[in-house]
Formats: structure tokens, C-alpha cells, sequence
């Protein structure tokens, strides 16, 4: 519809410009005199203008004053704010630029009743014949440029249906007013042989005017029907884009879980089965040691070597379980990230006794699977450094909308030594990486450990 308004004032535009054209050739025509004595033959003199200068400028300006009051209207935004003041703006445009082609010859017929000293020759300048006949066949080929054009707008907003009626209101315009400028033409100046061609140029008028507009209707039709099967398609294709990127993601899910299962497998089959051998055999030994001390060996020594080097092989063994558990279960995916921290924490409390909790400040953070997964691997490393080197009492875990923060008092460590060797912190900061987040660690011996992760 902005551009429907655009071509609105435009054509306005270029008439008003077209009618100050014609002003001035009509002015020109009369003899151009602005003086009394009507011998000064430019209009750019002063004094008073001559009686034909006066009937030729009255009568162009009772076609234009309109126009230019329609111009003035079409110019403010809220009178063209919505389709049906357009549609009253346009029917208005059909009717004054019709009244304006009119009006002229009107003008000039009334006064060459009335007045013939000055009427004939305004007739002759404004119709530019010496017969009625003139005085209508004269406008019809400028009715069809000024008559179509809004028709023609009008027809492209609403399309084939309603082009039908704009080509109805111009035509009617159109033919009404040249019966009115015959209408009201002396029956003794109406005798012209030119008659019967008038009457054939205004059907032949008639006839474009509904042929163009229903050819732009139907065209302005298509070309909306041609954008919303594009719309359409674009829509059905951002579906199936989303549909394949989910797809993608579930696929990939699929990948990690099996490889998530075979790993478990590979680690039951193998490290598993050996440390619980090696469990078996040095429980064995500590047995036959106790019950049977070789000479000059320190039993009591070497009871505690192998009762560490057992305790290492159980804790072997309870980690491997652990991993293997936890790469068999998809814990976020089951129990979402708040319950898979949760029960994280459980297992910690039973494991080593350390007090655990978590505080939700905000709500939950809002990601998809991949995105838990990564938030997730960051507490469980986090917390799996608690239970082997911080010896700590509590851990408080704080999750927030756009945050994640570790708290323990544990032992700490130096902040200052670089992480060279310490692949578990390289690992939580490439999780961090991966989330478009900054993982922050503060921590000093004696004073506990804080890790902030921020996105």
C-alpha cells in the first residue's frame, strides 16, 4: 500500500504540474497581456489583466483548485492511513482530474451564451475548435490517460474483482461528464457532424479503461498470489531446516550415547576385570602373610604396603565402576541438569561424607542437551577434584540462569602455579570454551576453592 500512496501524490504531483502548464499556455494564447490595453505581449508586466486573460486563468483555476486541495489531503499521513481512505482518495482523484478536464470547457461554453465578446475566443483557446463537438471530443483523449491512472492503481491493490468496479467509477466519470458538457450546450450550437465520432471515442475509451485495469488487477493478483507461494516455500523450508538441525542433534546424541556404551564396555572388559583381580590376589597375600611371617621380613611393613596398595586397587576399581556407570546412563538427558547435579552430589555425600548441596537462584538455566551435557562434565570434574585432593567438609553448588559457581572449603591450592599437568582443569575449561562461557578459578591454600562458569 506504500507504494499505492507513493504513485498517489506522485500523479497529483505531475497534474497540478500539467494544469500550471496548460495556465500558462492559455494565458500565452490569449495574447499574454496582464495590462488594460491588452498590447503588451508579456505577462510579466504589471498592471490590471485584460478581460480574456481574467476568463482564461478563472477558468483553469476552477479545474485545478480541487486537484491541488486533493494533493494537499493525500500529503498528510493519517487521510492515506489505512486501504479504504486510499480507495476514497483514489475514487476523488477520478473525480476532480475528470472535473478538471471538464471544467474549462464548461466554463468557456456558459460564457460564449453569455458573454460571446469574450466567450468565443476563450472557447477557441480552451477547446481549441469552433464547434460543440470540440467541446467534448477535445477531452476525451486526456480523460483516458487522467481517468485510468488511479483506476489503475486502485486495481492493483484489490486485484481482478475489484478492478472490475474502478473501471465501473472511471467510466462513469468519464461519460457522465461529457453528457454534462453536452447537456448544458445550446441546443442551436449542438448541430456537428462530429458527434457520432464522440460518441465512438468514448466507448472506444470505455473499452481500454476496462481492459487495462483488469489486465493489472489480474497481474497484481498473481504477482501477490507468486510472493505468498514464495513466503510459503521459504516457511516450509526454515521448517525443514529446524526438522534436519534436530534431526542432526538427535543422530548425534545417538553417535555419543553408543559410543558412551562401548567405552562402559571396553572398560568392564578390561581395566575392570583387572583390578578386581588384582584386588582378589592382594587381599589373598595379606591373608597368607598375616597367618604366616617369612623370616626377617617386617610383616607389619609389609602388611601396610599391600593394605595401601589394596586400598588403591579398591578405589581403582570404584572409579572405574563409577565411569562406566556414568557413560551407560545418560544422567541429563534422564533427570534434566538440575536432578543429574543433584544426584551427583548424593554420591558424593555417600562416598566420602562430605556435606553437599545445590541452590537454585533465579531458576534454571535454559539449554538444550548438548549444552546440559557440557555444564554438567564442568560439576562432575569439579566435584571428582574435591573427593581426591580437597578434603573438604562442604560443597555448595549455585546455579543461576546465566552462571554456574563451586564452592568448597577444602584445602585449596596455589592459584599462582601454572595448570601444566592438570588435565581435569584443562578439560572443564574446554567444556567452558565449548558453551561460549569463561570458567574462572580462585582458590589459596588453606582457603578452599571457588570455580565460577559464566555464559
Amino acid at each position: 500500500m506504500n507504494a499505492a500512496i507513493r504513485l498517489i501524490r506522485l500523479s497529483l504531483i505531475v497534474q497540478v504540474a500539467l494544469a500550471l502548464f496548460a495556465i500558462v499556455s492559455d494565458v500565452i494564447a490569449s495574447g499574454g497581456s496582464f495590462t488594460a490595453n491588452g498590447n503588451v505581449a508579456s505577462p510579466f508586466l504589471w498592471g490590471s489583466p485584460s478581460a480574456l486573460t481574467q476568463a482564461v486563468l478563472a477558468a483553469n483555476l476552477l479545474g485545478t483548485l480541487p486537484v491541488i486541495v486533493l494533493l494537499a489531503g493525500a500529503c498528510v499521513p493519517r487521510i492515506v492511513a489505512t486501504r479504504r481512505s486510499v480507495q476514497v482518495v483514489l475514487a476523488l482523484m477520478i473525480a476532480v482530474f475528470t472535473w478538471q478536464i471538464n471544467a474549462p470547457g464548461v466554463a468557456a461554453t456558459r460564457l460564449a451564451v453569455v458573454n460571446p465578446v469574450i466567450g468565443k475566443p476563450l472557447y477557441e483557446i480552451i477547446v481549441g475548435g469552433d464547434s460543440p463537438a470540440s467541446l467534448v471530443a477535445g477531452p476525451v483523449s486526456v480523460l483516458l490517460l487522467f481517468a485510468l491512472l488511479p483506476a489503475v492503481i486502485g486495481a492493483s491493490l484489490g486485484g481482478r474483482r475489484t478492478a472490475i468496479t474502478w473501471a465501473f467509477i472511471a467510466n462513469v466519470f468519464s461519460v457522465t461528464s461529457a453528457i454534462a458538457v453536452w447537456v448544458i450546450t445550446p441546443i442551436e450550437l449542438r448541430s456537428d457532424d462530429r458527434t457520432a465520432d464522440v460518441v465512438i471515442w468514448m466507448l472506444g475509451q470505455c473499452l481500454v479503461i476496462g481492459m487495462v485495469c483488469y489486465f493489472v488487477g489480474a497481474l497484481a493478483e498473481w504477482q501477490r498470489d507468486e510472493r505468498a507461494q514464495v513466503e510459503q516455500a521459504n516457511a516450509q523450508l526454515a521448517e525443514a531446516n529446524r526438522q534436519l538441525a534436530k534431526q542432526a542433534q538427535v543422530s548425534e546424541q545417538l553417535a555419543a550415547s553408543r559410543e558412551r556404551v562401548q567405552l562402559a564396555r571396553d572398560l568392564h572388559d578390561t581395566l575392570a576385570h583387572t583390578l578386581a583381580g588384582l584386588t582378589v590376589q592382594l587381599d589373598a597375600i595379606t591373608a597368607i602373610i598375616g597367618t604366616d611371617i617369612a623370616g626377617g621380613i617386617d610383616g607389619a611393613m609389609v602388611k601396610g604396603e599391600l593394605a595401601r596398595a589394596s586400598r588403591l586397587a579398591h578405589d581403582g576399581l570404584d572409579t572405574a565402576r563409577n565411569a562406566i556407570t556414568g557413560l551407560r546412563v545418560d544422567a541429563v538427558g534422564e533427570l534434566g541438569l538440575n536432578g543429574a547435579i543433584r544426584r551427583r552430589l548424593k554420591v558424593m555425600e555417600q562416598r566420602v561424607g562430605t556435606h553437599a548441596e545445590l541452590l537454585l537462584e533465579r531458576g534454571e538455566p535454559t539449554f538444550d542437551n548438548v549444552a546440559a551435557q557440557s555444564v554438567y562434565g564442568i560439576v562432575q570434574e569439579s566435584l571428582n577434584n574435591v573427593e581426591r585432593h580437597a578434603n573438604a567438609q562442604h560443597v555448595c553448588v549455585t546455579l543461576t540462569p546465566n552462571s554456574l559457581i563451586i564452592r568448597d572449603d577444602g584445602i585449596g591450592f596455589d592459584g599462582t602455579v601454572p595448570e601444566t599437568g592438570r588435565y581435569g582443569m584443562r578439560g572443564m575449561r574446554e567444556r567452558a570454551a565449548a558453551l561460549g562461557a569463561r570458567l574462572m578459578v580462585h582458590s589459596r591454600a588453606g582457603n578452599g576453592t571457588t570455580i565460577e562458569v559464566r555464559w
